[in-house]
């Protein structure tokens, strides 16, 4: 698989949580493999093309909803794996999303 860690502006968490996310198109609910202030990792049943606009809902409580779009897509096995890299995040989203992640949930699931 190739290596997709170009300089990245946020540090991020390897985890795995069910997510909903669509391209416009379908629906999906999969797995983020990982997550940051400025993206996530998505595993998908289905490629999604690089460019294209993705909606995620982070299961978080309450749930956070964010706007991205694929930055790569490489086929791992049965899935896909799709670099998400989230837009403008509004001040309520950040603040939720750094609730979240800034939570004990992580340290259980490392």
């Amino acid at each position: 698989m190739k290596n997709h860690s170009i300089k990245r502006k946020h540090d991020r968490v390897d985890t795995l949580l069910e997510a909903t996310f669509s391209d416009g198109q379908k629906m999906f609910v999969d797995n983020i493999l990982n997550l940051s202030m400025g993206g996530a990792c998505l595993e998908c049943q289905r490629p999604i093309e690089k460019g294209k606009g993705v909606t995620l809902v982070i299961p978080a409580s309450p749930a956070v909803k964010v706007s991205g779009v694929t930055r790569w897509c490489t086929k791992n096995g049965l899935k896909y794996r799709i670099g998400l890299e989230f837009g403008e995040l509004l001040p309520d989203q950040k603040r939720a999303l750094g609730e979240f992640m800034g939570t004990s949930f992580w340290d259980t699931i490392r």
